[in-house]
């Protein structure tokens, strides 16, 4: 299927999520092409990270289907899905001395072997999503408040 002009990425039908007897979604349809961006706002409470966390498959909704790439995305496996998909909650990082380009080399691990070491390739893929992204002047900032000016 293709959305405007492109590729289809995620197309969701009917999402619909229940955790402890609160409707968290109802009925969430949407397709997102390749290319495409998509803005999720609303109150505190409105499900955004919910569905983020449905998307990347830590939540199981309770009614619809979504398909990543025509895929239903119940038939990835983890690793396949984290190649696709992935959010970074917001969180505490628990004092964590993370720059931003480890929190970009991160998104390389699901391409590594146990205890694989970046090679070559990943820390090309990671300057050129840095590049992309036009993040590459804050590689070297600490993204922990407590350690440094936090982005």
């Amino acid at each position: 299927m293709v959305v405007g002009g492109r590729p289809e990425v995620f197309r969701l039908s009917g999402i619909g999520v229940q955790l402890n007897g609160a409707r968290l979604l109802d009925d969430i349809t949407f397709e997102l092409g390749g290319g495409e961006f998509l803005t999720v706002v609303g109150p505190n409470g409105a499900g955004k990270t919910t569905l983020l966390r449905v998307l990347d498959r830590l939540i199981k909704p309770t009614a619809g289907t979504i398909m990543l790439e025509g895929v239903d995305l119940t038939l990835f496996d983890r690793r396949q899905l984290a190649r696709t998909v992935s959010f970074v909650p917001q969180a505490d990082l628990g004092g964590a001395d993370f720059t931003v380009r480890s929190f970009v080399e991160m998104g390389r691990y699901p391409y590594l072997g146990p205890w694989e070491p970046l090679g070559r390739t990943d820390l090309e893929a990671v300057e050129q999503a840095m590049a992309t992204t036009e993040v590459s002047h804050l590689g070297d900032r600490h993204a922990h408040p407590s350690v440094g000016r936090c982005i």
